[in-house]
Parts: structure tokens; C-alpha cells; sequence
């Protein structure tokens, strides 16, 4: 089993445990996701809704939001997960992972209240590929009621074996946290015509160029809203699923 089909299913057999545990003290109270991921808190909310002790229930994909359409059993998540899936997400904690994947950025308000730059782990288009990482400003720049996304190259470990200046499409989607809702935020940042931004990074030390958008979403969007069916920020984290295609790429 891989490491991220092993920690799915522990993150949410501990998540389904206190949830029980916790139906069993108060039967009428209601159960706020685990500490889990974006995509544990949803299967466990969809079993809770349909019963959460019947493995025969369908649930979808944890990789749903990165194009995964598989639905089935619990009995049957992990074995999909480890052998089937060909989405598999990243926690904030790795690096240098081919896309697509999910990152998830910890301590939003932290960010927001003293104006700090997040950056997300560095990510690589393919193998032995092109690598990237994102910067997050919480609080925008000088505007303070949204969030700035950059997306910039870094020093790759095989940027000798590629071609040079980078082409291509990086798209960050901004993952909706309620359950069963399509609704999602999505920005293409496009790298092309040979600029500052594409070209190889020889120095680690150089000034950062990238690919930015500086009003990602507005930090009212970012709250529950009952007409979308629509919250991002959820345990004062945001999830963002990062994925990757060629500039010519229909």
C-alpha cells in the first residue's frame, strides 16, 4: 500500500472513530470534520448522512476534485487509491511531487493578520521535470480583502536535461470544502513568449519572477456562502489542488 493510500485510510478510520465515539455521548449533537484532510472530511460527512456504519454505501473518490470519477464501497477505497487512482494527493509536508496534487496552506489567519508569504513545497510538472512552488499572500498585496497566488520556477535538480524557456500551463483550483458541491475557484497561469518569468533559475538567490494573480478570491468568498453552497477556508485551512499541461494542449 503507498504511503498516501495508508495515510487516507488511517485519517479516516480515526476520523469515523471519534465521530462514533462522540454520536455515542450525544446522540443529537452534529459532527464537524476530523482533523483530516479536505477530502476525509467529506467522505465522512457523505457516510455520515447515509449511515456511517454500512460499508456498502457508495463514496466517491478522495481524489475526486482532481478529475477522479470512481465511486464504490469503503471495503474498496484503499485498494482504488493504491492501485487504480491515477490522482493521488500531497500534504504540505512533501516535496518534489509530480502533479496533480493537493496542498494544503495551515494557519490562513496566522498569515493574514501579519501580512506573511506562504510558500507551498516544491512540485515538479512530470519526472525529472520542470519544478515550481507557490507563494500565497493571505492578505493580498496592499489591498487587504483578498488572497495573491504566484506560481514562480524554481532550481530544478534536472534543469540541464530540459528545454529552455519553459511553456506551459500551471492551474491552481481553489477546492470547495462543502460536501457534494461542484463549485471550485480556478486560475490558469500561463507561462509563454520566452519572459522573465519562464526562463531558468541558476541562482537560488535571484529575485523571484512567476506567474501571479493578485486577487485570487475575495476574503468574503472565502466564508460559507448558502446560495453557492460554497466554503474554502475550513479549520483555518485552504486546498488547493495544483495541476499541470502543455502550452499547446487542447
Amino acid at each position: 500500500m503507498s504511503k498516501a493510500a495508508e495515510k487516507v485510510f488511517d485519517d479516516f478510520s480515526q476520523d469515523m472513530a471519534e465521530a462514533e465515539e462522540s454520536l455515542q455521548d450525544s446522540p443529537n449533537c452534529s459532527v464537524d470534520g476530523g482533523a483530516g484532510n479536505g477530502s476525509i472530511q467529506r467522505l465522512e460527512k457523505k457516510l455520515e448522512e447515509r449511515d456511517a456504519t454500512d460499508t456498502c454505501v457508495d463514496i466517491c473518490c478522495p481524489n475526486k476534485h482532481l478529475g477522479c470519477h470512481w465511486s464504490g464501497n469503503l471495503t474498496c477505497v484503499v485498494e482504488h487509491t493504491d492501485y487504480e487512482c491515477d490522482c493521488s494527493p500531497v500534504f504540505s509536508d512533501e516535496t518534489n511531487v509530480e502533479v496533480p496534487l493537493i496542498i494544503v496552506m495551515k494557519d490562513f489567519e496566522h498569515s493574514r493578520v501579519n501580512h506573511d508569504s506562504w510558500y507551498s513545497p516544491v512540485f515538479c510538472t512530470h519526472e525529472k521535470g520542470y519544478q515550481f512552488r507557490m507563494r500565497v499572500d493571505a492578505n493580498g498585496w496592499c489591498t487587504g480583502d483578498s488572497v495573491a497566488v504566484v506560481v514562480s520556477l524554481v532550481k530544478g535538480d534536472y534543469d540541464d536535461q530540459l528545454q529552455w524557456p519553459f511553456e506551459g500551463v500551471i492551474t491552481v483550483q481553489l477546492l470547495n470544502q462543502v460536501n457534494n458541491s461542484p463549485h471550485s475557484i480556478a486560475q490558469d497561469f500561463t507561462f509563454s513568449n520566452g519572459g522573465y518569468e519562464c526562463q531558468r533559475v541558476t541562482d537560488e538567490t535571484q529575485p523571484e519572477f512567476g506567474c501571479w494573480c493578485n486577487q485570487f478570491i475575495m476574503h468574503k468568498s472565502l466564508l460559507y456562502n448558502s446560495t453557492q453552497k460554497s466554503q474554502y477556508l475550513e479549520k483555518d485551512s485552504l486546498f488547493f489542488a495544483v495541476s499541470y499541461r502543455p502550452l499547446d494542449y487542447v
